[in-house]
Order: C-alpha cells, then sequence, then structure tokens
C-alpha cells in the first residue's frame, strides 16, 4: 500500500474540475459530477461513496444516486447507520483493490447481498477504493440494472476517478499539513518580512524575536485573519530549528474519530481501515516545529494526551505499547477566549498554562489603521501580477474609505476587498477608477458580511464575458479576444469552473 498521495492520472481538466465543485459545493455536487460522467460514458445507473468509520462502529452514507425510467432521477443521503449494520460489511472483501462482479445474480457473497440491499435493481456492480495515505475508509460503488455491462476501459476510468476523488478528499482526513515553504501569494516574502511590513505589528515583531530562538511553547491569540499562522511561521525560521520540518495541523479540521491517530500516529491493525503503521504529526515534525492552529478545538482525549507529551516530551501510537521520545517545538493558536473555556469546564485549565508558557497576542486590523496603506498597495500588487494587469493607481480618498471600515474578517478580508476591486478594474480594461465595493449606508453589515471566494467572482465575471460575446470563445469579438488571453488557458479557465463541462458546451 503506498504511504503517499498517488498523483491523479484521470484526465487533468475533469480532475480540476471535480476538485473546484468538491471544495466549493461540497460532497453532493461532486457526487452528481461523478455519477454524470459514469452514466454518460458507460452503463452505469447507480453509484454510492460511503465512508467506513475506523473505529468500525458506524457508516456514513455519504451519496446515493440513481436513475430510474430512463431519467436522471438523483436523490442524495447523508445518515449514519446503526452501528453494526450487518451492511456494514459492505465492500468488506478486500478494501485495496477493485472489485467487480459482472453478474451479482451469479455471486451470492455476503458483501453482494449487502449491496443489493442498498441498490436492489443492479445486476453489473464495481466496488473502488478511495485510498488516502494509509487508510481506506472510503469507498466508491458503481453499478448497472444491466448484467457484464463493463469493460477494462470503464473499470481503468472509474480507478482514476477514485484517485481523483481522493485527492480532493484528502485535505478533509488529513487537513493543512505543510512544511515550510513560502506562503502561496506572498512573493517569497518570509515571514519576518511580511510582519515587517505592518508598522502596527512592531510589538509584536519584537516578541517574536525574543520567544524564537527558546523552545518555549507559544501561544498565538488573535482574531480570524489576523496572520497567526504567518507568526508561527516566523517564530519557526528564527529558530534554531528553521531547516527542520514545520507541520502546521488546523484541529478544527479533523475528525475527532481520527484525532488521536493524526496526532500521536499508529501501528498497524490498530483500527479497521490501519493497514500500515503510520507517523503522527507529532513525529513527522521531528527536530522542528509542530503549529496547532484552532487548539480549541481539540476534543477532552486530545487535550489529555497533548497535556501529557508537552510534559514528559513523549508519545504514543494509537495500538502501540511502546514510548517514543521526540524533540519537537510545539506552537499553539486560538481565536477564542480559551481562559473563559477553561472556567467553563471546555478546556484543560493546566493545558492551558502549559501552552500560554509565551503569548502572543495579535491585534486586530481595526486597531491598527495605520497598517492598511501599505497592506492595500502591497495586495494591489500582488493581485495585479497574479491577473497580469498593470497597477491600478489608488486614490487618498480610497485609502481613506478603506480606514473607515471595521475589518471584521482583518488582513483576509481586506485582501478579498483589493482582489475583487482588482478584477473588476481588468474587466474594465484599465479604464475605469480602481472601485471598492461597500454599503456605506449598512457599515456593521458590509462588515459581517460573507464574501464571495475568488474562484466565485472569477466564475461570475467570466459567465457575464461569455453573454456579452453570445458565448462566442475565439475570433475578434471573442471572450478570448475581449480578456486578452489565449484561447486555450480560456478553456482551461472554463472548465476549472465548470462553466463548459467536457464533451458538453450547455
Amino acid at each position: 500500500m503506498p504511504t503517499s498521495l498517488p498523483q491523479p492520472n484521470y484526465d487533468l481538466e475533469s480532475y480540476e474540475l471535480l476538485k473546484y465543485i468538491y471544495d466549493t459545493f461540497g460532497m453532493e455536487k461532486t457526487a452528481r459530477y461523478i455519477y454524470s460522467i459514469v452514466a454518460s460514458e458507460t452503463d452505469a445507473t447507480h453509484i454510492i461513496i460511503n465512508q467506513q468509520h475506523l473505529n468500525s462502529q458506524v457508516r456514513i452514507l455519504l451519496a446515493d444516486i440513481s436513475r430510474e425510467y430512463e431519467k436522471f432521477n438523483t436523490q442524495f443521503f447523508v445518515k449514519t447507520l446503526a452501528p453494526f449494520d450487518y451492511r456494514i460489511n459492505f465492500f468488506s472483501k478486500d478494501l485495496t483493490k477493485l472489485n467487480y462482479w459482472g453478474d451479482v445474480s451469479q455471486k451470492p457473497e455476503y458483501a453482494v447481498m449487502a449491496a443489493l440491499d442498498m441498490m436492489p435493481e443492479i445486476r453489473c456492480l464495481c466496488t473502488v477504493p478511495v485510498i488516502i495515505e494509509d487508510n481506506t475508509s472510503f469507498a466508491l460503488a458503481i453499478g448497472s440494472d444491466k448484467p457484464n455491462v463493463f469493460s477494462a476501459d470503464d473499470l481503468n476510468k472509474f480507478t482514476r476517478i477514485a484517485e481523483a476523488l481522493a485527492a480532493c478528499m484528502r485535505k478533509d482526513l488529513f487537513p493543512d499539513v505543510s512544511r515550510s515553504d513560502p506562503v502561496e501569494g506572498s512573493d517569497n516574502k518570509s515571514a519576518l518580512e511580511q510582519l515587517q511590513m505592518c508598522t502596527g505589528l512592531l510589538g509584536t515583531v519584537k516578541q517574536i524575536e525574543a520567544a524564537a530562538p527558546t523552545d518555549s511553547t507559544v501561544l498565538i491569540i488573535g482574531e480570524t485573519g489576523t496572520g497567526k499562522d504567518i507568526a508561527a511561521r516566523c517564530l519557526h525560521e528564527l529558530s534554531r530549528r528553521k531547516n527542520k520540518p514545520f507541520i502546521r495541523v488546523n484541529c478544527g479540521a479533523i475528525q475527532e474519530s481520527l484525532l488521536m491517530s493524526e496526532l500521536f500516529g499508529h501501528e498497524r491493525g490498530a483500527f479497521t481501515g490501519a493497514i500500515n503503521s503510520r507517523a503522527g504529526f507529532f513525529e513527522q515534525a521531528e527536530g522542528g516545529t509542530l503549529f496547532l492552529d484552532e487548539i480549541a478545538e481539540l476534543t477532552s482525549a486530545a487535550q489529555v494526551a497533548l497535556l501529557r507529551s508537552l510534559a514528559t516530551k513523549e508519545i504514543q501510537r494509537v495500538g502501540s505499547s511502546r514510548i517514543r521520545r521526540v524533540d519537537v517545538r510545539v506552537i499553539a493558536a486560538t481565536n477564542k477566549d480559551l481562559e473563559k473555556m477553561a472556567e467553563e469546564g471546555k478546556f484543560r485549565e493546566d493545558l492551558l498554562y502549559r501552552i500560554k508558557v509565551f503569548p502572543i497576542t495579535i491585534p486586530p486590523l481595526r486597531e491598527r489603521p495605520i497598517d492598511i496603506p501599505i497592506l492595500t498597495r502591497h495586495f494591489l500588487k500582488q493581485k495585479s501580477s497574479a491577473l497580469s494587469v498593470p497597477q491600478p493607481e489608488i486614490s487618498t480618498e480610497s485609502l481613506h474609505m478603506l480606514s473607515l471600515q471595521k475589518w471584521k474578517g482583518n488582513v483576509r478580508e481586506l485582501e478579498y476587498t483589493v482582489e475583487r476591486a482588482v478584477i473588476l478594474f481588468a474587466a474594465e480594461k484599465g479604464n475605469a477608477p480602481l472601485h471598492f465595493e461597500f454599503d456605506q449606508t449598512k457599515e456593521e453589515t458590509a462588515a459581517s458580511e460573507d464574501w464571495p471566494s475568488l474562484d466565485e467572482v472569477v466564475r461570475r465575471y467570466l459567465v457575464r464575458v461569455l453573454a456579452h460575446t453570445e458565448g462566442k470563445i475565439k475570433g475578434e469579438n471573442g471572450a478570448a479576444a475581449l480578456l486578452g488571453i489565449p484561447v486555450s488557458t480560456l478553456r482551461s479557465k472554463l472548465q476549472k469552473y465548470g462553466i463548459l463541462c467536457p464533451k458538453n458546451r450547455n
């Protein structure tokens, strides 16, 4: 079983679209998209995507989509099946490889009988493991109401789709793990340089420079979007551990049943799906820094284990009696009031003292308006370069207007606001002044509204352009010419954002 994620080789453009759909809309529309592929290119009439919990207690049916009476009639379910229901054995023949039954009526196996209970109309069945790292906790099942209809090419296609789906789902099972590479979109600036741009963070930088050479545990406190991850990277880059791994873990994004395994590792056979032994984040960060973001989201059991590890510098893998020594510096971050949580019994007080050896607070953007002009110009340069448009000028009035906003999303919200302005500026070919969208009559609402993602803004913009050109892509008055980009680049973007699906211009 491979220990690293396999590279998806299923039609790259389709994979990019699959990834966009999964990241933007979640499993439901991803399952519908997969079904549209397999149903249009094969004789498949049913698909099921399910998750087997690693503790073998329950299974969650993520998607159940079928075609009935020659019409696409999709149904979507998210439900938890009863513990140890006999359907728990569905796909249990061999989770590490593809299984295929050309005619299920000729194969009265228990796994097939369980499958028939869920898809009674099927006569031909294929099950494909969705492999994520060492674990096969997901499965893709594709069935047909006709026997012996899937060819070798079909089975190969199903396998490649499962690989692409695994790549999309990986961040949910093993989320936000990264090493000390340059931050995307940062113009390759070091973490320290990014912080030093901001005059309002000079006090924070001094605290970081004081704490960095030590091995003391640091707790970074700040609202969402203030740059806690950049501060953590800065601590690492200024420490003696800078040439060792920097592992970032989003504690709030790890499923509760997997938390202990992900932090401390597990041994082969420790639970269903643990096909191989696997090092946890502590072992992966050996000699370096482990950054635990959103530490307030840790479960009670994980808090106890983390406290013990911080005190003894030792860990114990799930399913193992062996104690392992680790040399790891822990940096934690939170946007919540941990002291209040400790008073309410939601966070261990002794763990709070252990991680709060050296607290660093990052002030919100609204408390340091002096940083807004320099950050705005920085993002203007960055986003203009990314969109290949000349950097627009910004007026003093616009900077003043930006300084008056509440910025509840802090630096991240400012970045997205500038990004939208640059996109609109590019749409007008630089023939209109830079415009920032705010509802001045509803200041609080404007400050707290949910901003659309950049992908959504770009998608809407492309749709507007295509509407203007009446769907024309090439030629003098086509969308590519209007945007000033090659036709091939435009086609790639249209497929990425799901505007033109493969084999279907409509």
